[in-house]
């Protein structure tokens, strides 16, 4: 939620510029009142998708709806049509990545934790930068193998699991050795943070756009931070 606080600070000193800011009304609201200082201030346009407090059927289809109105205007401003059919293949292919996921929780049920601290910090990284890319997929295929490995020769990635833990906000990401430090000095795994644990029903991509943005909406809404 800091993050946006460096870029003001890059973009008052004219070190970046943006063409657009697309953003929703999720999940902090410091996040949300420093938006319109690149609005205002530097005269980017900003586009907002809103979404409510309730959780229920409607406020799914109203974020959809959000999504998709947003989307729309900032293919007015790039002068350029949103590729749904394109976008249809990316959401493919997170679903069965949500699948791999689930799998991998699954593993984690073993003691020892045959899945690797780092791999949450990995994972967070995965889920922002690679959404709807193959390499996404390849990696937490990757990491399912591996861990079916240790699973099967009952080893623990530091040595010795003596404690297990979930950490119900986020890992200390200035210091990502630590997630190391704790597996091989402490013996202590971290079954989840709050970046990791973002399972959801996948978004039906065989029906009409109005039902694809619907599960977007609920998959939007059930985010744990953003719940």
């Amino acid at each position: 939620c800091s993050a946006q606080k460096g870029i003001m600070g890059m973009s008052l000193d004219n070190l970046t510029h943006f063409d657009a800011i697309i953003t929703a009304t999720s999940p902090c609201d410091n996040t949300m009142a420093s938006y319109p200082f690149f609005e205002f201030m530097k005269n980017y346009p900003l586009i907002v998708a809103d979404m409510p407090f309730v959780q229920d059927d409607e406020s799914y289809s109203y974020v959809g709806m959000e999504l998709r109105n947003s989307l729309e205007k900032l293919g007015k401003i790039l002068d350029q049509e949103p590729d749904y059919k394109r976008m249809k293949e990316h959401i493919r292919i997170e679903n069965k990545i949500n699948q791999t996921m689930l799998d991998i929780f699954e593993l984690k049920k073993a003691i020892p934790c045959p899945v690797s601290n780092i791999f949450n910090g990995f994972s967070s990284a995965a889920q922002i930068f690679l959404a709807g890319k193959q390499e996404k997929a390849d990696f937490y295929e990757g990491v399912l193998e591996i861990s079916k490995k240790r699973l099967k020769e009952g080893v623990h990635h530091g040595g010795e699991e003596k404690f297990r833990s979930i950490w119900p906000y986020m890992l200390v990401y200035f210091s990502m050795e630590f997630c190391e430090w704790l597996d091989r000095h402490l013996g202590m795994s971290i079954l989840f943070d709050v970046f990791n644990y973002v399972f959801t029903e996948n978004v039906r991509i065989d029906k009409d756009l109005d039902t694809m943005f619907h599960d977007m909406g609920r998959k939007t809404m059930n985010v744990p931070m953003v719940k």
